[in-house]
C-alpha cells in the first residue's frame, strides 16, 4: 500500500487470489500521489495489475509495459494493452532508463478529475485496503453504475458485483474480495476441481460401505438387506468412475496431487478396509 510518505504492507481482502496485488499498489498510488505516479507491467500470467494501471492512468500517471514479444508471460502484459491507454511499451532495459529520466522532470499537472461514482468507488477500494472502512452499502455496495454479477465469490460465497473500468470488468464481493475476469475464471475451476475431488472421494467411500455392509447381510443371510446394498455399492462405484474419468481427461482440472491412492474396482464390490485416502483437491 501506498500512502503519502510511506510504503506498508495492508492485511485488507485479497485481490486475485493474491496479498500483497499490485492493483491495490497501483491504486493507492493513484490515490497518493496523483500524476506523479508510474505504473509498470512486466512478464506474468493472467490479468494482474490491469485495473490498478487502469487508476493509474485515469490520476494522469504514466502506464508502461514490457515489450510483449520480449515477455516469457504475456498476459498480463497483453491485459494491460487491450484494457489500459499505455504510454510506452519498452524492452526491461529501456524501462530502467525511462524510469530514471522520469523522475527527474517536473509535473506540471496534478491530473484529470474522476467523475464522482468513479472518485467515490477508489476511495472505498483504497479504504477496503487499509481497513478504513467497516463494510459497504448493502443495498448499494459499489455505486449506482454497479450490478449483481450473478456469480459467488470464489472465497467466501458471497455475491460478486460487475464493476467497470472503462473496457476492463471486473468483480468485487460485500467484504472486498476482488477479481478480474481470467483471474475469476481460474479460481472458479480451482474450487470446481476440489469440488469434484470431493464428490469423486465420497461416491467411492459410500460404496465401500456399502460393499462392506453387504458382505456383513451376506453372513447374516439378510438377502434383501445384502442385494440392496450390493445395488447402492455398484450405482456408487459407477458415478465415482464417470467422475474420475471426466477429471483425468480434462486439460483444465488436473488431477491433484495426494497422499495415497483411492481403491481401483474391476467389477467386484468394493471393500472399505482396502481403501486409503483418496484425493483431497490441491
Amino acid at each position: 500500500l501506498i500512502e503519502p510518505g510511506r510504503v506498508r504492507l495492508g492485511d485488507g481482502p485479497p485481490e486475485n487470489g493474491h496479498r500483497p496485488a499490485i492493483d491495490v499498489l497501483f491504486r493507492s498510488a493513484a490515490q497518493a500521489y496523483r500524476s506523479r505516479v508510474v505504473g509498470v507491467i512486466l512478464s506474468g500470467t493472467l490479468d494482474d495489475g490491469t485495473a490498478g494501471l487502469w487508476a493509474v492512468k485515469r490520476r494522469n500517471g504514466l502506464a508502461v509495459v514490457q515489450q510483449l514479444a520480449e515477455a516469457q508471460h504475456p498476459g498480463m502484459i497483453r491485459s494491460a494493452l487491450e484494457n489500459v491507454q499505455v504510454d510506452h511499451e519498452l524492452p526491461v532495459a529501456a524501462i530502467g532508463e525511462l524510469l530514471a529520466r522520469v523522475s527527474t522532470e517536473e509535473i506540471t499537472h496534478e491530473g484529470v478529475e474522476m467523475d464522482d461514482a468513479t472518485e467515490r468507488r477508489l476511495q472505498h477500494e483504497v479504504a477496503l485496503a487499509t481497513h478504513a472502512t467497516n463494510g459497504v452499502n448493502l443495498e448499494d455496495p459499489y455505486g449506482h453504475d454497479t450490478h449483481p454479477a450473478g456469480f459467488a465469490c470464489p472465497s467466501c460465497g458471497g455475491t460478486l458485483w460487475e464493476l467497470h473500468d472503462g473496457p476492463l470488468v471486473r468483480y468485487r464481493c460485500r467484504v472486498g474480495h476482488a477479481y478480474n475476469g481470467n483471474s475469476l475464471m481460474a479460481e472458479q475451476n480451482e474450487r470446481l476441481e476440489e469440488a469434484l475431488w470431493s464428490a469423486c472421494r465420497a461416491l467411492e467411500e459410500n460404496a465401500a460401505l456399502a460393499g462392506r455392509l453387504a458382505r456383513r447381510a451376506a453372513a447374516s443371510r439378510h438377502t434383501i438387506a445384502q442385494g440392496r446394498f450390493e445395488a447402492r455399492a455398484r450405482s456408487a462405484t459407477e458415478r465415482a468412475a464417470l467422475l474420475r474419468q471426466l477429471l483425468q481427461t480434462t486439460p483444465d482440472l488436473p488431477e491433484p496431487e495426494r497422499d495415497g491412492d483411492l481403491p481401483e474396482h474391476d467389477g467386484d464390490l468394493p471393500d472399505l478396509d482396502a481403501a486409503s485416502a483418496g484425493p483431497e483437491g490441491k
